[in-house]
């Protein structure tokens, strides 16, 4: 009776009603990505065997709205079903950025001083897209969100660029002919970073400290659909 006292209300219920609920309440990064690997075959396998299913492959680069990741480039590929105006797939990408990995500040001296580190990162983000177009024309604008999780798979152990991500896009699709298209958009990318905070003082001593919170990058993409 203690022990189901001292749990949750929506964790007692979900484990008399559910028994995945312990896989839930204890879901972590390991979880993520097998979860997103699975989501993407199950979602495959309906998709191939869609008539409206279709593909694209697109570039991006950009500049980031902070200093703490100052560039952005990548490729992707979308596969995903095409109902009228709407679209739902799902991504896989590459995105090379730079991060700032750690930060320090020194005050012991007469005078203080400041060190920042910058590490190159190798990213590969996994995205569901959402997608409507305004019209049906050769020319049709759209506004799309791809969200998803982006894993860095880098040799730098400080994962900076990891973690949940959403990305708004606006732009316009130009159909090409036997159902191919060219798009051009604009995006904003909204990334959960972290990095490391050193700090020394005459009166505190030493101390490090995870900054943790988004950041946002502002990209152009080109893409081609078949």
């Amino acid at each position: 009776m203690q022990n189901n006292l001292e749990k949750s209300g929506g964790e007692l219920l979900l484990s008399q009603f559910w028994p995945i609920s312990k896989w839930l309440v204890n879901f972590n990064t390991n979880d993520m990505k097998k979860f997103s690997i699975i989501l993407m075959l199950v979602f495959a396998s309906i998709s191939l065997s869609a008539q409206s299913y279709n593909h694209s492959i697109e570039v991006s680069g950009g500049v980031g709205l902070e200093k703490y990741s100052k560039y952005s480039v990548g490729v992707s590929y979308q596969g995903g079903i095409q109902i009228k105006k709407f679209y739902a797939g799902l991504g896989v990408g590459f995105r090379y950025a730079d991060a700032l990995y750690y930060s320090s500040w020194d005050g012991t001296g007469i005078v203080s001083t400041s060190y920042e580190s910058r590490d190159a990162k190798y990213l590969l983000p996994l995205n569901l897209r959402l997608k409507y177009n305004f019209t049906k024309t050769k020319v049709s604008p759209y506004l799309l969100v791809d969200g998803g999780y982006t894993f860095d798979v880098g040799k730098n152990p400080n994962k900076n660029i990891e973690g949940l991500f959403v990305q708004p896009q606006l732009g316009i699709d130009l159909k090409l002919k036997e159902g191919n298209a060219l798009y051009f958009g604009v995006s904003a990318n909204i990334q959960d970073y972290h990095y490391d905070f050193y700090s020394m003082s005459d009166y505190t001593g030493s101390d490090v400290t995870t900054k943790r919170f988004m950041i946002g990058t502002l990209l152009l993409h080109i893409g081609f659909a078949f």
